[in-house]
């Protein structure tokens, strides 16, 4: 037996308004309160989206806002760009070490510039031609020339 789809509406309007089978107001809470609670629970989850402890969607933020005040600060007395920070920062975030440690330890940013590399190693790429390692080198000199 095939039904049309005007047959389909008729027999779902009928059993709404004519059949025996009526929401009552305990039914309708039921049927408002299980969406309710599915979309608070997505919301939840989409709030919480890229928030966990590798998430690249705001890598200044993973430092505090004392710890940044001192990464800024001592990049200034450093004379580095507003772009040597960024650069830094997310190399940082993306090798694991801590930023304001590496602008006051030679040895740590020597371990950045080695992971660097080893990164570089491992992908098949000629650390020698890389910007990042060459602009990495650059700042070195800026940073530790009194040294």
């Amino acid at each position: 037996m095939k039904l049309s789809g005007r047959q389909i509406i008729e027999i779902i309007r009928n059993h709404f308004y004519h059949g025996d089978a009526s929401l009552g107001a305990s039914d309708l809470f039921w049927l408002l309160l299980f969406p309710g609670i599915l979309m608070i629970i997505f919301l939840f989850f989409y709030s919480r989206a890229g928030k966990g402890p590798n998430s690249k969607n705001d890598e200044f933020m993973s430092l505090k806002e004392d710890d940044y005040d001192l990464f800024d600060s001592i990049r200034l007395q450093k004379g580095l760009e507003s772009f040597d920070r960024d650069f830094i920062l997310s190399l940082c975030q993306e090798h694991k070490i801590e930023a304001v440690k590496v602008l006051l330890d030679k040895t740590l940013y020597e371990k950045l510039e080695a992971s660097l590399s080893f990164y570089n190693l491992k992908n098949g790429i000629d650390s020698e031609k890389d910007i990042n390692v060459s602009h990495l080198r650059k700042i070195k000199r800026k940073i530790f020339s009194s040294h």
